[in-house]
Order: C-alpha cells, then sequence, then structure tokens
C-alpha cells in the first residue's frame, strides 16, 4: 500500500467516525449534559476536511441541525467544528475536539449569524 492510499484509507474512517457521531447526536444516543436540542432533528455537515498525518488527523467542517421545529435556535445556527484524531493500537479515536457558535459583533449574542453559510465554489 503505497502511503498515499494509506492516507486515503485512513481519511476514510475518519470521516465515517465523524459520520457515526452525527447519526449517534440525531438519535439522541448521547450524553444530555453535552448536546441539548430540540425533540425530532437532523444533522447536516458542510465543508468536511480532514488531513492526516502518521497517527494523527485533523478534520474541520460546518455543522448543524435541522428539523421540524423551525423556531428552535439551533436550526439557523451553523457551526464550527474541529477535531483532532490520534490512532491507538491500529484504531482512530478523538483527541481534543473543540465546537464554536459564531457571535454577532453587532448584537454580542452567541449564535445570531444565520448569514454564516458553507463555503459553495464558484462554477467553472
Amino acid at each position: 500500500m503505497t502511503p498515499q492510499t494509506s492516507n486515503m484509507n485512513d481519511e476514510a474512517q475518519i470521516r465515517r467516525l465523524i459520520l457515526q457521531e452525527n447519526y449517534a447526536i440525531a438519535a439522541q444516543d448521547v450524553d444530555p449534559n453535552l448536546v441539548r436540542v430540540p425533540g425530532s432533528f437532523r444533522t447536516e455537515t458542510r465543508d468536511l476536511a480532514v488531513h492526516v498525518s502518521g497517527d494523527l488527523a485533523l478534520a474541520r467542517w460546518l455543522f448543524r441541525i435541522s428539523g421540524a421545529e423551525l423556531g428552535h435556535p439551533a436550526m439557523h445556527t451553523w457551526m464550527r467544528n474541529t477535531v483532532a484524531y490520534e490512532r491507538k493500537h491500529g484504531k482512530w479515536q478523538v483527541a481534543p475536539g473543540h465546537w464554536s457558535v459564531p457571535f454577532s459583533r453587532e448584537t454580542g449574542k452567541a449564535g445570531a449569524c444565520e448569514s454564516l453559510t458553507p463555503f459553495r465554489p464558484p462554477a467553472p
């Protein structure tokens, strides 16, 4: 296996971990003290980038919750996520991770940046 193929496999494994985490959040199969969201929702992930170097990897993406409760503030806010992964005994595990919620400089309120949208490259 070439180093490039190995990195592609590692990247695919990390993308699967992120997807599994999103499924767990949507199924509310997480510690309720960590995630407070409306009863019925889906997760949406955009602009996922994974960088692998040996046994360390870094992933960053935009994330939001969408669902039936349109008035819930979580439905309107994109969050930025950065998560470090470490391979231990052949298995990728989350090392430190960070979620941030954008805030409005004008109002000082968190989650008030509904204008934050995923990057869309210009059409060719």
